[in-house]
Order: C-alpha cells, then sequence, then structure tokens
C-alpha cells in the first residue's frame, strides 16, 4: 500500500500587501514620458464615457470633495452655481487642488503630467489654451490602423501648436463632414469622432503634408511655416522633459537664465523687448522675476535668442552655452513677431494694480506705464478700470487740501 500524501511548500501566513482601492476606474493616462503625453480634456472624456456619467456630475463630484464647500465629501450638492457646461469647458477648470482631489479618486498619481501645472511657477497659461478641439487626422488614421487608443495629446490643445509635429501638417479644427467646431470634450461620441455628427476625423490623405511642401518652397512662406514647426516641436520637447522626475522649474531659474543669454548675445532688454514686439517694462519685470511671461511670448524669446525652448527653461547656465547667433528683428516680423497681447496687457495691469496700491495713480498713469492708452484699457478691462477710476478719485477726495490760504 502506497502513500498518497504529498508534501506542499509551507505557505507564508502573512497578509499579501494589496494596493488600495480607488474610488472611481481610472484608466492609465496615455503618452506618459514623452512629447505626445495625453491632455486632461482627453483623459476627462474617457473617464466619463468608462464611468456613463454626465460631464457635470463628474465635475460636481470632485467638487464635492473640495474641503471648503459646505457639504460632505463624496456628496453631490443637488444646486450648482454653475448650472451649465461651462464650469468644465472653461480651460483653466482644471486646478492644482482638483487635479490632486482626482489623483486620489482614481489612484492614478501622475495625472498632473497631462496638465501644465509644474510649468504654473514659470509660465502664465492664461490666453495659451485653444477655444475649441484640434487634431491631426492622419495621427488618428494611424492609431486606429494599429489598434492604438484614441486620444488627444496635451500640445493640441495649445493655441501655440499649430501643426502636428510628427507629421508636419497642420491641425484641423472643423469636421470635414459638417463643418462644425469640435468641443474640449467628447463625451457623447467616441474620441476621433466628431462631436456634433459623430463622423470620423481620421484621414490618410496626404494632400495637406503636400500642400504643406508646396507652401515651403515658396520664398515667402517658407519661414512662418518653419517657424510655425519649430514651436510645435519645442513645445513637444518640453513637454517630454518635464515627464521626468526633474522638479519644477522655479521664475527666478528663469530670469537667470534669460539673463544670462542676454549678456551672452550683448543685448539690452529693450533690444528684446523690440525684437518680439512687447513693451520694455514687461521685460523687465520677466528679469527680476516679478512676472511669468505666457507661453506664446516665451516661445518668441527662445527663438530671438536662438536658445532652445527646454533649455531656456530648464538647462542650468552652463547648458546654454550654445551658438549664440541672434536673429534680427525683419526675421521675426512680420509671420511670427508678437504684438503685445491682451494677456501680457491684463498681466501687467494686474501687477501694476497691486503694485501702485498705496499710490492710487489715476487710469492715464497706469495706462502710460503699459504701453497702453486708456481708451483701449476700458474697452477690454472695463472692471479694473472703474476699480483704478474709483480708487484714484477716493484718495483725491479724502486727501487734505494743500492749497496755500
Amino acid at each position: 500500500m502506497t502513500n498518497s500524501c504529498q508534501a506542499y511548500e509551507f505557505c507564508d501566513p502573512r497578509p499579501l500587501a494589496l494596493p488600495d482601492r480607488s474610488t472611481l476606474f481610472g484608466p492609465e493616462p496615455l503618452g506618459i514620458g514623452t512629447g505626445q503625453v495625453e491632455g486632461i480634456h482627453s483623459y476627462i472624456s474617457r473617464l466619463v464615457q468608462a464611468h456613463g456619467v454626465h460631464l457635470l456630475t463628474l465635475a460636481r463630484y470632485i467638487d464635492s470633495f473640495r474641503p471648503e464647500l459646505p457639504h460632505a465629501p463624496g456628496s453631490v450638492p443637488p444646486q450648482h452655481p454653475s448650472p451649465s457646461n461651462s464650469i468644465v469647458s472653461c480651460a483653466r477648470f482644471w486646478t492644482q487642488e482638483r487635479v490632486q482631489i482626482l489623483e486620489r479618486l482614481t489612484a492614478r498619481p501622475e495625472l498632473h503630467a497631462l496638465t501644465l501645472l509644474r510649468l504654473s511657477q514659470v509660465i502664465e497659461d492664461q490666453g495659451c489654451w485653444s477655444k475649441s478641439r484640434a487634431w491631426c487626422p492622419q495621427c488618428y488614421a494611424q492609431w486606429q490602423d494599429r489598434g492604438l487608443p484614441i486620444f488627444q495629446p496635451l500640445t493640441w490643445s495649445l493655441n501655440v501648436v499649430p501643426m502636428c509635429s510628427q507629421h508636419r501638417v497642420w491641425l484641423i479644427t472643423e469636421c470635414p463632414a459638417c463643418h462644425q467646431p469640435q468641443s474640449r470634450y467628447s463625451t457623447g461620441w467616441p474620441l476621433g469622432c466628431c462631436t456634433a455628427c459623430g463622423e470620423w476625423l481620421g484621414s490618410h490623405s496626404k494632400a495637406e503634408a503636400r500642400r504643406v511642401k508646396r507652401l515651403c518652397a515658396e520664398p515667402a512662406m517658407r519661414p512662418p511655416v518653419l517657424w510655425q514647426h519649430w514651436a510645435s516641436e519645442s513645445v513637444a520637447d518640453l513637454l517630454h522633459a518635464m515627464a521626468s522626475d526633474t522638479p519644477a522649474p522655479a521664475l527666478g531659474h528663469l530670469a537667470q537664465n534669460l539673463k544670462y543669454c542676454l549678456d551672452q548675445v550683448q543685448a539690452q532688454p529693450a533690444q528684446l523687448a523690440q525684437w518680439i514686439g512687447v513693451p520694455d517694462v514687461l521685460v523687465s519685470h520677466w528679469l527680476d522675476a516679478s512676472l511669468k511671461p505666457t507661453l506664446s511670448v516665451l516661445l518668441l524669446v527662445a527663438y530671438a535668442l536662438s536658445v532652445p525652448l527646454v533649455t531656456l527653461v530648464l538647462g542650468a547656465p552652463e547648458a546654454l552655452r550654445a551658438q549664440w547667433q541672434p536673429l534680427p528683428r525683419p526675421t521675426l516680423a512680420p509671420w511670427s513677431r508678437r504684438v503685445q497681447g491682451k494677456e501680457e496687457t491684463r498681466i501687467l495691469l494686474d501687477h501694476e494694480w497691486e503694485r501702485c496700491e498705496a499710490d492710487c495713480p489715476s487710469l492715464e498713469d497706469i495706462a502710460s506705464r503699459v504701453q497702453r492708452s486708456p481708451r483701449y484699457l476700458q474697452l477690454h478691462f472695463p472692471a479694473q478700470c472703474a476699480l483704478i477710476q474709483h480708487r484714484h478719485q477716493l484718495k483725491a477726495t479724502l486727501a487734505p487740501d494743500q492749497s496755500p490760504r
């Protein structure tokens, strides 16, 4: 009679270290660690489709975990201050606090890489987001043929990126079938389909690439096309560098690099301001690290100084030793030279409002400092102008009479 008993290895009685359960199902973010990292709007679209809920419902649920809101965490408030989708259609809705809440709910600690939050200390993101969704049809078609998921890279959401850095074609903003602009979020239809009619937006057509090639052959159009492609590649390289474990850049570090570049090209701040078409005072604020430049202006600064954007933002001064050949002003105008825009004027206006709070200057004085006319400020910033005039009049009323008796 044989013994059928078998000896088994000793089992470890210690409990297994299981990962924490997530409140929401969090799909894996796409393109992490590359210049084609997925944007937050694309991830939210996939998250909404995975849970089968409305976009505004998800936004309310995330806001329910904010500590300053008067309700229990996780309980969606019945009434919301903004009943429309404008609460999430706003480009600046995804703040640091909301992204951290979403990271906890989905157990995805890398979601901050889908935004520009790591660059928030050196770049003013106001005005850099596109109003509608843009895409490259060749990228869509290529991903579909390879069986890869369709998504929206973060670079496509920025208005300073007009071209696809992979296929060197211009991004499309309207559906070829219904000619409707696309929403930032794709919740009713899968990503890659028109948000209005559901038509597939991918295409293998090479006509756009041939058109860009013909434009590059024309002497008058070659510089602007090359500039747009350079800007698209520069932003992709910056996002790729920010995907690593490098610390977030500081505004003082950017100011130090900017001073070093000006010293190398032997240029004054006024010359740089003239090259890129902004006020002298704005460059001075960048050099003393009191104001952040916008992404579009920072691209022009890097281009004018012949420095890669990623090196200007993240590089050390030792890495900036290169061939210093600053481009002359006619090369930057008129196709890339950017006259002071509304975003820069708003930044300067807010800065002068805080800095001159004790002096209470008049609207004409502040308009002179920001190098704009009072009429322009009243047209584009009526609320701020009303506060400036009210504060100036109040000071004049309360000031003692200094006239001789």
